[in-house]
């Protein structure tokens, strides 16, 4: 999987457990680089994916940062936003799939 050069902050949400959490998209990556445009059209179906997924966010993530766009793939067929949560500091802990369906 490529690793995340740079981000665009699209917003916070607070989770129905009452975390609050940051969203970017990946806007370069060590494989490919992703126009702005594209990146703020992620913001929503990543909120809508976090809010029916929050039991996939790892204990302790502050940021969760899209890389992929909603797709299903060989390993996951389901439809899913691929996903880096990171930590307060700002360290990935852990890349998520969020279904979308």
């Amino acid at each position: 999987m490529s690793q995340i050069l740079l981000k665009k902050a699209l917003g916070t949400m607070r989770t129905s457990s009452g975390v609050n959490l940051a969203l970017s998209a990946a806007t370069k990556t060590t494989d490919w680089t992703r126009p702005d445009s594209a990146a703020d059209a992620m913001k929503d179906p990543l909120m809508s994916a976090v809010l029916k997924n929050e039991s996939v966010l790892p204990t302790g993530t502050k940021e969760v940062c899209t890389c992929e766009a909603a797709h299903p793939s060989p390993k996951d067929p389901r439809t899913h936003i691929t996903a880096v949560c990171y930590d307060e500091n700002g360290v990935a802990i852990q890349t998520v799939h969020l279904p979308t369906d």
